[in-house]
C-alpha cells in the first residue's frame, strides 16, 4: 500500500512539474511576443498598418441585391484610421447634388476608397480640393467589375452626371461573385489569423520580411489577365456596358489604370505590364477614353513609398497625392 501512495505521489508531483513547464513556456511565449510587438511599434510607429475595417460601415443591398455599400452617418475605423460616411453612403463630406457644379462620379474599390489613409488624404479629397466639382466617392472595398455596373446604374437614375472617373485596379477582373467580401471566420485558424492581421504589427512586419507579398499579389491576379479566361472576359463586358450607358446619357467616361508595386519595381520587364496592354488595347477598340497612371521618377525599391507597407496594391498617403495629380493634369488635357 505504501508502495502504491508513493507511486501516486510521484505522479502526481511529475504532473505539477509538467504543468508549470508548460505554464512557463506560455508565459514566457507570450512575453516575447509582447516584446517583439512593443519593439516593432516603436522602430515603426505608423508605418505599418493594420488590416482590419469595422463592420458597422457597411450596408448590405445598397445598389442591387448583390451590391453593397457605405452605412449612412456611419463611423469607425478602417486599417486603424477613422473613417466618415455621410448621409449619401459615400466616404467623405455631406455633397449638394442640387449645385450647379460639374457632377463627377468616382467609381473604384478598396484602393480608391483609401484604406490607413485620414478621408483628406485620399484621392477624392484631393480632387475635391483642386477641380470645381461635386465629387461623388463611390469606392466601397471588395468591389470588382460587376458592382461598377450596378454603381453607375444606380447613380445615373439619382442625378444628372458629367463624368464618370473608373480606377481599375488589376484585382477588379476577380468577379466570380458579384457579392462584397466582407470578414468571415470559418474556422479557429481563420479567427487567428484575423486577430494578427488586426492587432499585431509584429506579424505584418514578421511576414513581409519572409516574403515579397507585393509579388505575390501581383503574380495572384496576372493569371486571370488571358485573353479567354471568362474573369476578363466578363470584366470587359462590364466595361462595355459603363461605356454604353455613359454615351446613351452623354457622360464623359475615363479610366484610370492602376499599378502594382511589383509592376513599379520591375518597370524594364516587359511581362509584368500585360494586362495594362490587354485593356488598353481593349479601349482602344472600343473608343474607351484611359489614363495609364506612371511614376518614372520612382525606381527600384522606391516604389515602396508610393504603397502602404508590406502591400503591393492599396497607396501610400503620397501615392494618392501623385495619382490625384496626374489625374486633374489627365482631365485638363481632355476638357
Amino acid at each position: 500500500i505504501q508502495s502504491k501512495t508513493t507511486d501516486a505521489n510521484m505522479s502526481t508531483k511529475k504532473i505539477v512539474i509538467y504543468s508549470l513547464y508548460i505554464l512557463f513556456l506560455l508565459f514566457s511565449s507570450v512575453a516575447v511576443l509582447g516584446l517583439a510587438e512593443a519593439l516593432t511599434r516603436i522602430a515603426w510607429g505608423d508605418q505599418i498598418n493594420v488590416q482590419y475595417t469595422d463592420r458597422s460601415l457597411y450596408q448590405d443591398r445598397v445598389y442591387s441585391p448583390n451590391t453593397a455599400g457605405w452605412r449612412p452617418h456611419a463611423v469607425g475605423t478602417c486599417c486603424g484610421k477613422p473613417v466618415t460616411i455621410n448621409s449619401l453612403g459615400l466616404r467623405g463630406p455631406e455633397i449638394d447634388l442640387n449645385s450647379n457644379e460639374e457632377k463627377i462620379l468616382l467609381i473604384g474599390d478598396s484602393v480608391l476608397f483609401g484604406p490607413a489613409l485620414q478621408d483628406s488624404e485620399t484621392i477624392a479629397e484631393h480632387l475635391r480640393a483642386k477641380l470645381q466639382a461635386c465629387i461623388i466617392n463611390t469606392a466601397v472595398i471588395g468591389y470588382n467589375s460587376s458592382h461598377y455596373v450596378d454603381v453607375l446604374s444606380s447613380w445615373i437614375s439619382k442625378t444628372k452626371l458629367d463624368r464618370v472617373l473608373v480606377f481599375w485596379c488589376l484585382n477588379d477582373v476577380q468577379n466570380d461573385t458579384s457579392f462584397v467580401q466582407k470578414s468571415t471566420m470559418s474556422n479557429t485558424f481563420d479567427f487567428a489569423l484575423m486577430q494578427l492581421r488586426s492587432r499585431s504589427k509584429f506579424y505584418m512586419a514578421l511576414k513581409n520580411a519572409i516574403s515579397d507579398r507585393s509579388k505575390i499579389y501581383f503574380l495572384y491576379d496576372l493569371k486571370y489577365y488571358q485573353p479567354g479566361d471568362h474573369r476578363y472576359v466578363k470584366a470587359k463586358q462590364d466595361l462595355r456596358l459603363i461605356k454604353n450607358m455613359c454615351d446613351t446619357k452623354n457622360i464623359a467616361l475615363d479610366v484610370v489604370i492602376l499599378p502594382y508595386e511589383y509592376q513599379i519595381r520591375n518597370r524594364n520587364q516587359s511581362s509584368v505590364w500585360i494586362p495594362q496592354e490587354l485593356l488598353k488595347g481593349y479601349f482602344d477598340q472600343q473608343d474607351i477614353q484611359y489614363r495609364e497612371i506612371s511614376f518614372q521618377e520612382f525606381d527600384g525599391e522606391a516604389s515602396k513609398q508610393l504603397y502602404l507597407y508590406a502591400d503591393g496594391i492599396h497607396f501610400s498617403k503620397q501615392g494618392h497625392y501623385l495619382i490625384a495629380k496626374q489625374v486633374i493634369t489627365y482631365l485638363s488635357s481632355v476638357n
